[in-house]
């Protein structure tokens, strides 16, 4: 795994060994970079939340890119430490993120005091689309989304119908969907 773009760029980064987490493809994470290049034109000045940060490539790929502030969210103590390493090797500067450990699923209230342009979600797939969205929804709800957030969520392909379905409910639109084999991601944006 390796940073893409920007000031990073060619920076290989450490994953946990194991079935613990599920890092993101290269040709996943590249496509997904690319949409949202394309949506947003500029990492300038965003600041993100990478909620089930694993190796914290994401949230990595997205300083690289010029993203402000990163606040990592990890459940694993393991995978803390990578992501911990991971950002002492590209040499982050100490106050462009925070590493938190917990559950992100129960965080949302953690981020009264912030609020996010862009949130990835990378979860474990066997976490149900229906709960990845109400955290989004309690994320929300607690201020700690701009109004104009963009969501990215990856997950099981066969899980999407049920994603899609959500989020409609929700009232959360689409604004890309794009599949990889058994892997998709799902950009969503609040709808009125």
């Amino acid at each position: 795994m390796r940073v893409v773009a920007g000031r990073y760029k060619g920076h290989n980064l450490k994953t946990l060994k194991g079935e613990a987490t599920r890092p993101t493809t290269m040709r996943v994470k590249e496509s997904l970079f690319s949409s949202l290049t394309s949506m947003l034109g500029s990492f300038e000045g965003l600041n993100v939340l990478d909620a089930f940060a694993g190796s914290g490539a994401l949230g990595i790929e997205a300083l690289s890119r010029g993203a402000d502030h990163v606040v990592f969210f990890e459940k694993s103590r393991q995978a803390a430490q990578v992501v911990s390493e991971n950002l002492k090797k590209v040499n982050a500067p100490q106050d462009s993120y925070v590493i938190e450990l917990g559950d992100a699923l129960r965080s949302a209230g953690r981020f009264h005091a912030m609020s996010f342009d862009l949130v990835f979600l990378d979860p474990p797939y066997a976490i149900e689309p229906a709960c990845v969205l109400e955290y989004v929804e309690s994320l929300a709800s607690a201020s700690a989304l701009n109004a104009d957030a963009l969501i990215c969520y990856e997950l099981a392909k066969k899980n999407k119908p049920a994603c899609l379905e959500q989020a409609h409910r929700l009232k959360w639109a689409a604004v890309s969907v794009k599949d990889f084999g058994d892997t998709s991601y799902v950009l969503l944006r609040k709808g009125d």
